[in-house]
């Protein structure tokens, strides 16, 4: 709805600006973005048009000031002064029959063309088709080719694959990302260049190919066509095209762990790009109430509309809905199903709908539907409808929780960690009620794994528990239990469990032997009416007498942990062979340690890496990794190793023993044969083995001199005791150099082999770039304050000229952000009230969600 007072629209990238005194009264008004136009279009030429057609509604109405319509074109014009444009307004010959349209060549209205729009001045709603005057013979159309997958909701549907092309500019990406919101995204887009001839006799290369091949071993077939095809001309007009894939499941195959592969080829004559798309088809699982509650998130207004339907529906009788189904140009046997049915005016609805004639942002078709029958009084709910979805997009998150739902916030946000923007949305969704909000809260927290950018890992896991019941949360990936009995809890609320990685050995508190990890029981500092047991595993085996434990209890103080010695009583912590048994009398962070180590051997494993390299001349970094036989320390550096430093794992781990002999350890490295590789520095490192009984792990690296050798090498890595001269682990590994290549950006970045790090990399620079410009000094040095960088850093980011750029490169250089690592920013952004800037990092984390399946390529 737009008043005499003007106003604007945006689809699309497609922008009108209707100045004050244009319109006379408040009119509904409408811009579509036609992509798939059933008319003939205005123009000599097919391949001049560089614009989608747009639709500006109602159609012949007639402004007292002139309009300006900006719309991206995707064409590639280098010196933009010597080129024009010819503007074409269509109208509508017959109502009837929409693809009659007139056009007129507009000689008289304004326009500028720019790199990437055009802008059009306009006294009347009309179509409107742009063609490009030029001498030049070929057209360069720059686009972005992106790729989505649906969620399944069970291992027996089809997986549905959308491939898209659309113009290269950020705000038709960013439209293309939403119209897609229910969908996973397939990596980062891939550019692709497109040359069109101008002359209307060059036939050749007229159809754009997209072709979809996957592997041999697929558990999939294609079930429709593999190959499909898109007018060039359409492609080059439209500026966004796209085509699905159905894949179906082969009989009595497993998909539980199978890893999707397939080849995406887009071609053009001559120039073609291959680029692969893999995802793990157990990633694409979702349950139906999750997805249910997720569809409702992503489509907020949906009541609004439903409402809307039924009040118009219940003022159409008969005679209504037959002049509207002569209006809309319904065939006869639809006319006549509608005519017939028990409620006539919800047939038509839901025949409008199902046609998407209506929908909830595009109700302007029917509004002309009503006007134009005559129905102007039930038109006017269209009116009214607009002016409230309108007040509710333009109301600021805090303004459209009401004051009682305001007062529910706090609730919700002591039961749990959520952060206010998620239990606003929550409440706004749940309509205030707080029972539907916390159960919206917890599906978002059971997909937080799968819906956010991979982190250094941290298993998290949260639950609601009734205090009067009480209950039980347990990790299965790390194996840790906690028991909380009826009454424990001092009332009803969420709790989360956590185990903490990543922390600096040098800041962890004590000097005995760690043998589990770090876990943490939030809310943090809640008190318990009744202890609750904690059940944590450790790589230990104890032997008979029972060792001597120090437990620390760990408090968040700004960016650093404050450890205190808590205080035990007989019976509060219990040792078993496996696993270490705590009473808490309130929760927290947890660090367990021994001090006598008599008796008693550690478990541990070992795992050769080796850096990647750009050259088959390169030198080689060999990095062994001894750790504690864990299965979160394992997926730990797994993680950071594989996906952080893009590392590639040589050999499945090795398990060893590890006694408490103060006697020294060495890992030796050795080339077997004769080679042009030589070990630099020396081949024979030594082993504190206190480190390996302080820490939950210990890191050795070699490092071999390339002598030109671009084949293969065999080498033997071993580690053993000097004194006894006891063998711990040994690998036997041969390696193809030409493996170790880090992979370029010229094939694209679908591939999750690719992922890692080129194409997070530039998602992360840009997400940087972004954040620096909202920067300013003084909230620069809040968030440093915050993330606790040093007084003299932040004396010199308050004088800097760039302080956001200084500020984020500072954090990078002190690995406090990486591109795998943005939560403690993100944090920080929140906590400060940079909920705009906070957005930002949240939405880095979810477009890189791909990454998560990366670990089983290594």
């Amino acid at each position: 709805m737009i008043g005499t007072e003007g106003g604007t629209i945006s689809v699309a990238g497609v922008n009108l600006l209707v100045p004050g005194g244009a319109l006379t009264e408040n009119h509904v008004i409408a811009v579509e973005v036609v992509r798939d136009a059933d008319m003939d279009l205005p123009g000599e030429d097919n391949r001049s048009r560089i614009t989608p057609l747009i639709k500006l509604g109602p159609l012949k109405l007639k402004l007292k000031k002139p309009v300006t319509v900006t719309i991206p074109h995707s064409a590639v014009i280098p010196d933009v002064d010597r080129h024009s444009v010819i503007v074409y307004s269509g109208q509508q010959r017959d109502e009837n029959n929409k693809e009659l349209v007139t056009w007129t060549e507009e000689r008289s209205a304004s326009w500028r063309l720019a790199e990437d729009t055009v802008d059009v001045s306009l006294t009347c709603l009309s179509f409107l088709s742009i063609s490009l005057v030029s001498e030049e013979t070929v057209q360069r159309h720059i686009f972005r080719v992106v790729s989505f997958v649906d969620s399944i909701t069970n291992p027996e549907e089809d997986i549905i694959i959308t491939c898209c092309l659309c113009k290269d500019n950020d705000e038709e990406f960013k439209s293309l990302i939403g119209d897609h919101k229910s969908k996973l995204r397939l990596g980062d887009y891939a550019t692709y260049q497109i040359d069109r001839s101008s002359k209307r006799s060059d036939l050749s290369a007229t159809q754009l190919v997209m072709s979809l091949e996957l592997t041999k071993d697929s558990a999939y077939s294609i079930s429709n066509e593999s190959s499909k095809q898109s007018d060039i001309d359409h492609v080059c007009e439209a500026s966004r095209v796209s085509q699905q894939f159905r894949l179906r499941r082969k009989k009595d195959v497993c998909v539980d762990t199978t890893i999707l592969d397939a080849k995406l080829t887009v071609r053009h004559g001559d120039n073609s790009t291959d680029s692969v798309l893999q995802t793990k088809v157990r990633s694409l699982f979702i349950s139906t109430e999750s997805k249910r509650y997720l569809l409702q998130m992503l489509k907020p207004d949906e009541k609004l509309y439903e409402d809307l339907k039924l009040n118009i529906a219940s003022q159409l009788n008969k005679h209504h809905c037959e002049k509207l189904c002569m209006y809309f140009g319904l065939a006869s046997g639809v006319k006549e199903s509608i005519l017939e049915a028990e409620d006539v005016g919800m047939e038509l609805m839901t025949i409008l709908d199902e046609r998407e004639v209506i929908m909830p942002q595009k109700m302007i078709a029917l509004y002309e539907g009503l006007t134009g029958c005559s129905l102007n009084k039930i038109a006017r709910k269209i009116t009214e409808y607009t002016a409230a979805l309108n007040k509710t997009e333009e109301q600021p998150k805090e303004q459209r929780i009401t004051t009682t739902k305001k007062s529910k916030v706090k609730i919700l946000m002591e039961e749990g960690t959520f952060t206010k923007t998620d239990v606003i949305q929550a409440l706004g969704l749940s309509q205030g009620r707080v029972d539907l909000g916390r159960k919206l809260l917890q599906v978002v927290g059971k997909h937080k794994e799968r819906l956010q950018a991979v982190e250094p890992v941290v298993f998290y896991k949260e639950q609601f528990i009734s205090a009067a019941s009480g209950g039980d949360l347990f990790s299965p990936e790390a194996g840790i239990l906690l028991l909380m009995p009826p009454g424990c809890l001092p009332k009803d609320r969420i709790v989360n469990l956590s185990v903490i990685t990543g922390l600096d050995p040098a800041k962890l508190p004590g000097s005995g032997s760690r043998l589990c990890q770090i876990v943490k029981c939030g809310p943090e500092e809640l008190p318990l009416k009744k202890p609750a047991l904690l059940r944590i595993p450790h790589c230990g085996y104890l032997g008979t007498d029972t060792p001597i434990l120090t437990i620390y209890d760990g408090q968040l103080q700004g960016s650093t942990i404050d450890w205190r010695v808590m205080t035990l009583t007989n019976g509060e912590c219990r040792v078993e062979d496996r696993y270490f048994e705590l009473e808490m009398k309130k929760f927290g962070m947890f660090c367990i340690t021994i001090k006598d180590t008599t008796g008693i051997k550690k478990q541990m494993r070992a795992l050769p890496l080796i850096n990647r390299i750009t050259s088959p001349t390169d030198d080689l970094i060999i990095t062994l990794w001894l750790y504690n036989s864990d299965s979160v320390e394992h997926q730990c550096l797994l993680q950071e190793e594989t996906i952080q430093h893009g590392k590639i794992q040589l050999d499945q781990h090795s398990s060893f023993t590890l006694k408490p002999a103060k006697s020294p350890m060495s890992a030796q490295i050795s080339i077997p044969t004769k080679d042009t590789f030589t070990v630099m520095d020396a081949d024979t490192h030594d082993i504190d083995p206190e480190h390996l009984w302080t820490r939950t792990r210990h890191k050795v690296e070699f490092r071999l001199k390339n002598g030109g050798r671009d084949g293969s090498i065999v080498l033997n890595i071993s580690t053993k005791g000097l004194m006894r001269r006891t063998l711990f682990c040994t690998f036997k590994i041969n390696i193809e150099i030409e493996r170790l290549l880090s992979p370029n950006s010229d094939g694209g970045h679908f591939s999750l082999r690719r992922q890692t790090p080129t194409a997070m990399v530039h998602s992360f620079d840009d997400m940087k770039r972004q954040l620096a410009s909202r920067t300013d000094n003084e909230t620069a040095v809040q968030i440093a304050t915050i993330l606790g960088l040093p007084a003299d850093l932040k004396s010199i980011i308050r004088r800097s000229r760039t302080p956001g750029v200084l500020l984020l490169d500072k954090l990078v250089e002190k690995t406090i952000i990486s591109a795998v690592r943005v939560s403690l920013l993100e944090g920080a952004l929140m906590n400060n009230g940079n909920e705009e800037e906070a957005e930002l990092v949240q939405r880095y984390r979810k477009e890189n969600v791909v990454v998560s399946g990366l670990q089983a390529h290594h």
